[in-house]
């Protein structure tokens, strides 16, 4: 009896025995296999030190751009810039102020931890006091209403991770009740400058909404409140009586925005506010760009002139838009509920009503066909921006095709001829300043037929700095095929669907902003416009011209390839689209609620290419591939390969085992994946729009630099400043020494609506100045070795319910502005990495549509490289990796590499299409590292390397864990050799 009770014992002790040694080895193992993966969450990339020069830099380059991305609005009398008496001493005016926004939220943050300039640390910077009594007030009530966020700049960046979604669009601002007679007296007494901030921003994830959220202080607690009756992008009842207090105790009062989304200004035409600045979000150091323009001159002592545009229109109400009635939080639940068909999450729908009508081209459109009385509705144009001095212009000389051309006669063009003109500009003020010179085309308009803007942006330059006296010449151009539509219906009844260009007349023209300007002396209306005509019958153009492919419709009729025309025409409802032929009628006022159709599920839930799919895309008889062949070809030797297509690259390819490609596709959480038997080490990838950071793959700070906002860039209508953007964040990358190859930027998506929760990480409403700033951005980058993957592809212009979201759009309005900046990035940019975004395109999602990814990127823009899908974890099932293949998708940006596995079944790798189709993924992603090192006459970087700091705790548990199981079997042998005795 005692001894089996004493054996019963020893099974026990050696049971939890053998338990604590296998556990003790699992953990050893695991912590050697996912070192790197433990290393990245607790402290981030290694070797992020980056040389000062390359700091000091970029700095500068933050402060230019602020600098000529600010937007004067308003300057009544000069207000603007202030004397030196004026600016030595001032009051700053709102809780804004305090809370000085550098970046906006999500993707678009930066957790650099280098110094941040914020507005008051500028201000003391350049030697100007500040009322302390009004700074303590701020910073006293941010302190109440904020317990629990952190610092500002852990605002900034954990608004919707830390304190809920709602929290980053919280309105922060002291009421009436602070302003008492004693804080205006003092206030009085300080200064006669009164210097208003107002602040707004926005962010990946959420929308803004059509409602304020409040923080206030009652009785010493403080509260939320909300208020219906004004939207987030309103000023707020507090603001209105801060800026109230403002004119009481100042004589000059000057309103400062610092926001990332365009704002309702009508509040700036007040008497009493004599200038306003629109700054945007200032980077890491922008914020002494600001006082500089406010003092005229900067630290050095040189004069500075704001030289910013508008790269929105400024409506009055932003309601005005068409696109207003399902844009901003919650799929506009201002208007008719929630968007979509009410099955689940990944089931909403959006529809673009306002077809081409975006931005300016529907304000300008309907004043054009007297629908709206433009004066009424807009108050500041798109390309709108004052300045500290007056410029005079005079064309000097109009070509066409290098032939000179009186401009004063009407001029028949021919389908392929290129105009250029000159001209010269001169300062005729009193200050040093930089001009910018749009360049406007109109083409004829047929009521019924191929819907037109009446304007277009088609070129646009930034002169040189030009002082008192002094002249510039530029140069734009401008051809016929810039001019053209895209008729996906034929409307115009000649038997043709594609871009082409209606006979009759056209005219391009100079103007200082979308509605107005002054060339020549002569009123924009009348007669600084350059007239042409075309032939009856016009032009077609059947073909791309750059890569020669066709160009036919891919989304529109029941036989598209991915299944399911984008347009909704065959909904359960009829979609209508607004039209320039009757703005009244068609001008959308509810969203159209709808049953789901059936077919469009079947082709959402797809996971897999139909046979025909696979039998259009020449995938339906494909032969084993070879995998894991023994060639003796390290990538280092595939840096002489000169292209794409050469035939060296498919033994090289083939030399990859079936479980590095998996890994390549499904491992593609922020990097690329090593691939041993190429020697191809594991490279970083990092998030930013606004820079590198590294703030998903760990809370520690990062040392590169925080640029201005996309929107802040666009603002200088200086392609240079966005090259050298990209230049700069490419030497980071490369001096951070780090293995970082790519760079998930810039975003190309369009602001749709102000509400649009992301715009600050896009660059504007147009889209020639959206894709010459991407492509600019991307071709400097790429100078210095780094890609740059653009996103998010395509028509991602809203956060609300994004994941999956049914988009319908005409094919027009897909291609002439949706995908026309990533067009211009491909072709003028040299991209060679995009990101897709996570809605659908119509039924199918991007990342899965065939027409999307490879029939226009790759085939008719003659993109080459790797695609990378936006956030991927166990909710995506809506992003299947068989088909997204198939269809051009890449790389899935998985946020644990195990979590998807259904995704990606072991079973797939016995498929010789999904082999074969993972081979050409290897493809496109070599091809863009080695395209990428060839652009910038380098070779292969080290791979990645991860702050190992954290690595002597790891190594002591696993000591500790080794002695644990050491100990263990040690005891467990004595056991079974005592019990061996005793059995014997």
């Amino acid at each position: 009896m005692n001894n089996k009770t004493k054996g019963g014992k020893v099974t026990l002790f050696s049971l939890l025995a053998g338990i604590s040694g296998v556990l003790s080895i699992g953990v050893l193992v695991s912590s050697i296999v996912f070192s790197n993966v433990i290393s990245r969450f607790m402290n981030g990339i290694g070797g992020n030190e980056i040389d000062e020069t390359t700091l000091n830099e970029g700095t500068q380059l933050v402060e230019d751009i602020v600098e000529e991305g600010s937007v004067l609005l308003k300057n009544v009398d000069k207000a603007l810039p202030l004397s030196d008496s004026e600016i030595s001493k001032v009051n700053v005016f709102g809780w804004a102020s305090y809370d000085w926004m550098t970046t906006t939220y999500g993707s678009g943050y930066s957790n650099t931890s280098l110094e941040k300039i914020k507005f008051y640390d500028a201000l003391e910077e350049a030697g100007i006091e500040y009322n302390k009594t009004l700074y303590n007030m701020y910073k006293d009530f941010y302190s109440a209403t904020t317990s629990g966020w952190g610092s500002p700049d852990l605002r900034e960046y954990r608004g919707d991770v830390a304190v809920g979604t709602t929290k980053k669009f919280i309105l922060h601002e002291p009421g009436k009740s602070y302003y008492t007679e004693d804080v205006i007296n003092e206030a009085k007494n300080f200064s006669s400058t009164a210097l208003v901030v107002i602040g707004r921003t926005g962010g990946e994830a959420a929308d803004l909404r059509f409602y304020q959220e409040k923080q206030v202080q009652t009785n010493g607690s403080s509260s939320t409140t909300s208020d219906h009756s004004r939207t987030y992008l309103q000023i707020s009842n507090e603001e209105e009586e801060m800026i109230e207090a403002a004119k009481r105790a100042c004589d000059k009062v000057i309103v400062i925005l610092n926001t990332s989304n365009t704002m309702e200004l009508g509040f700036v035409e007040d008497s009493g506010i004599d200038a306003c600045l629109l700054v945007g979000l200032t980077g890491l150091t922008g914020a002494r760009s600001v006082v500089s323009l406010l003092n005229g001159k900067d630290l050095n002592g040189n004069l500075v002139s704001p030289s910013g545009r508008t790269v929105d229109t400024y409506a009055y109400d932003i309601s005005s838009a068409p696109s207003s009635i399902n844009s901003g939080y919650g799929g506009a639940k201002k208007y008719n509920g929630f968007t979509g068909y009410q099955k689940g999450y990944y089931d909403a729908f959006i529809d673009y009503y306002e077809d081409i009508y975006v931005g300016y081209r529907y304000y300008e459109t309907a004043d054009v066909e007297g629908y709206i009385n433009y004066n009424d509705v807009v108050q500041y144009p798109f390309g709108y921006g004052l300045s500290y001095t007056n410029f005079e212009w005079v064309v000097e000389e109009v070509l066409i095709n290098n032939e000179e051309q009186s401009y004063s006669s009407v001029v028949e063009l021919k389908e392929n001829d290129e105009i250029k003109i000159t001209v010269r500009v001169k300062n005729v003020g009193d200050y040093p300043g930089k001009e910018v010179l749009q360049l406007y085309y109109s083409a004829p308009y047929y009521k019924g037929q191929i819907e037109k803007s009446s304007v277009v942006l088609g070129d646009y330059k930034k002169t040189n700095v030009i002082n008192p006296g002094e002249t510039d010449v530029v140069e734009l151009n401008i051809s016929l095929r810039d001019m053209a539509s895209y008729d996906c219906y034929d409307k115009n009844g000649n038997g043709f669907t594609g871009y082409e260009v209606d006979g009759g007349n056209y005219a391009i023209s100079f103007r200082e902003c979308s509605h107005y300007g002054v060339v020549m002396g002569f009123d924009s209306k009348t007669n600084n416009q350059i007239r042409y005509t075309v032939k009856e019958g016009g032009y077609q153009y059947r073909v791309d011209e750059v890569t020669g492919e066709d160009v036919v419709n891919r989304f529109t009729g029941n036989d598209t390839l991915d299944g399911y025309p984008i347009d909704g025409s065959k909904e359960t409802k009829t979609i209508t689209y607004l039209s320039r032929s009757n703005f009244e009628a068609t001008f959308p006022k509810a969203i159209v609620q709808r049953d789901r159709n059936n077919e469009a599920y079947e082709i959402a839930s797809a996971t897999v290419p139909t046979q025909r799919q696979l039998e259009l895309t020449g995938y339906d008889n494909v032969e084993e591939p070879w995998v894991g062949l023994n060639a003796d070809m390290p990538l280092s030797e595939m840096l002489e390969i000169e292209s794409y297509e050469e035939d060296e690259w498919e033994t090289f390819i083939s030399q990859l085992t079936t479980d590095e490609l998996f890994s390549l596709i499904r491992d593609g959480f922020f990097k690329t994946a090593a691939l041993p038997s190429v020697d191809k080490p594991e490279y970083v990838d990092l998030d930013g729009p606004v820079g590198l950071n590294t703030r998903v793959m760990s809370d520690s700070g990062c040392q590169f630099v925080s640029y201005p906002s996309e929107t802040m860039i666009a603002q200088t209508f200086n392609d240079d400043l966005a090259y050298a953007v990209g230049k700069s964040i490419g030497l980071e990358a490369s001096n951070a020494d780090a293995g970082i190859m790519g760079w998930y930027a810039p975003g190309a998506n369009l602001h749709r609506n102000p509400y649009d929760g992301r715009n600050g990480e896009y660059y504007s409403e147009d889209t020639l100045l959206s894709g010459r700033c991407a492509a600019n951005t991307i071709r400097g980058a790429k100078e210095e070795g780094l890609y740059c993957y653009m996103k998010h592809f395509a028509v991602n212009e809203t956060e609300s319910l994004r994941e999956g979201l049914y988009t319908f759009l005409s094919e027009q309005t897909l291609r002439e502005i949706y995908l026309k900046p990533f067009e211009i990035a491909v072709k003028e940019g040299g991209s060679n990495a995009v990101m897709t975004s996570m809605n659908r395109i119509g039924a199918t999602w991007a990342g899965a549509s065939y027409s999307l990814c490879t029939s226009i990127l790759r085939n008719e823009w003659g993109f080459r490289g790797s695609i990378v899908t936006d956030w991927v974890d166990t909710g995506s099932t809506y992003m299947p990796a068989y088909k997204g293949i198939w269809a051009g998708n890449d790389i899935w940006l998985n946020n644990n590499a195990g979590n998807i596995s259904p995704l990606f079944s072991d079973n797939l790798k016995d498929d010789y299409v999904f082999v074969t189709l993972a081979q050409k993924v290897a493809h496109n992603v070599l091809w863009t590292l080695i395209d990428t090192l060839q652009t910038a006459e380098g070779s292969l970087k080290e791979g990645a390397s991860y702050d190992m700091s954290w690595g002597i705790y790891i190594v002591a548990i696993e000591m500790a864990l080794l002695a644990g199981c050491g100990v263990s079997i040690f005891c467990l042998s004595k056991e079974i050799k005592k019990k061996k005795e005793q059995n014997s």
